[in-house]
């Protein structure tokens, strides 16, 4: 039998008295029917490059750091963001526009996001990760305690248990992208989102 997964990240409705605020990089887009996708419907490949994006790629996470670099105006590059990394050695992230790049440019940030290589333009050549947004100011956004965002999760329209301890952040702004890849992980390690389901085959015996 095939599950249904839905998962709403129950954080983004509520008030900053009981949870942070979800800061997007973007304009404000409201989800529609038509923009989901079933798991039936993506290709193995498609499947394949969102498993390593959700749960294999290690992450781009740092706090307190700052630059000026720039690649293009709409981007930020991070010298010298990898220490140990086998292959890159710089971050490039790139934003919607000049003037998003603008609020955090020369300011102290926070970052966390899934970074990529293949078709990375910009930057050392084969020595620099991209990443899309994922960054917060870090001046005056810190939570005294890490806050745990609680999940609603259906399975078959039925609503199943995740631990709170799940999704969290230590920031009273944070990106829908540092919540998203925790829930991710957590569903496909849990569930296998992003497995393909062998199809199975009975052969009659004659």
């Amino acid at each position: 039998m095939k599950k249904t997964i839905f998962i709403l990240i129950f954080s983004l409705t509520l008030t900053l008295l009981i949870t942070p605020l979800v800061y997007s990089d973007s304009k404000n887009e409201t989800i529609k029917e038509k923009n989901l996708h079933k798991k039936s419907e993506l290709s193995s490949i498609t499947l394949n490059n969102l498993r390593h994006i959700y749960f294999f790629n290690e992450k781009g996470i740092s706090e307190k750091i700052m630059t000026e670099d720039q690649f293009l105006d709409y981007t930020l590059l991070f010298k010298s963001f990898f220490i140990s990394h086998s292959q890159y050695n710089d971050l490039l992230v790139q934003f919607d526009s000049k003037e998003t790049v603008n609020k955090f440019k020369g300011k102290q940030v926070d970052l966390y996001g899934s970074y990529y290589g293949f078709q990375c333009s910009g930057g050392k050549p084969n020595k620099t990760a991209c990443m899309y947004g994922g960054v917060t100011l870090h001046e005056n956004n810190q939570l005294y305690d890490t806050k745990k965002i609680p999940i609603n999760l259906w399975i078959d329209s039925i609503r199943t248990v995740v631990p709170l301890d799940i999704v969290k952040t230590n920031k009273k702004k944070v990106t829908i992208q540092e919540l998203d890849l925790q829930a991710r992980y957590y569903l496909h390690k849990q569930y296998n989102l992003y497995t393909l389901v062998p199809l199975m085959v009975k052969f009659r015996k004659d």
